[in-house]
C-alpha cells in the first residue's frame, strides 16, 4: 500500500500547487494600479464624452482610450 503523502509519483496535470491553470489565473489578475469604473467615468466626462452613463458596462473604446491616455489598465 502506498502512502499518499510520501508518494514519489508525478501528480496528474492540473493537480500540482503551481499548475498551469494557477499561472494563467495569476497573470489575468488586475494590476494594483488598475483604474476603477468610477475613475474611467470621471476621466471620460472630463474629456467631454457624453456617452458614458452612471451605471453599466463601459465600452471597449472608452477603456482603450483611458488606458492609452493614462497608461493605467482598467479593472
Amino acid at each position: 500500500m502506498t502512502d499518499i503523502y510520501t508518494s514519489t509519483e508525478t501528480p496528474l496535470p492540473g493537480t500540482s500547487a503551481l499548475s498551469e491553470t494557477t499561472a494563467e489565473t495569476t497573470a489575468e489578475a488586475p494590476a494594483s494600479n488598475a483604474a476603477s469604473a468610477a475613475d474611467v467615468r470621471a476621466w471620460a466626462r472630463s474629456q467631454g464624452r457624453t456617452d458614458v452613463g452612471d451605471r453599466g458596462r463601459l465600452s471597449r473604446t472608452v477603456k482603450e482610450e483611458f488606458t492609452k491616455a493614462t497608461g493605467r489598465p482598467v479593472a
